[in-house]
């Protein structure tokens, strides 16, 4: 059984709306990481 264009269409699409999905979730968690580090604070330099 062959696919037709219309099922060629349909898995291109299911496929690229998996690896969009992939770098979207990449993307968010890189911007949750950036502000996890800015809210960690840094030790003094001038402690004795």
């Amino acid at each position: 059984m062959s696919l037709s264009a219309g099922d060629w269409l349909v898995c291109a699409a299911v496929a690229n709306s998996v690896l969009w999905l992939r770098e979207l979730i990449k993307i968010v968690i890189r911007a949750h990481e950036k502000s996890a580090v800015r809210q960690v604070p840094l030790a003094p330099t001038g402690a004795h």
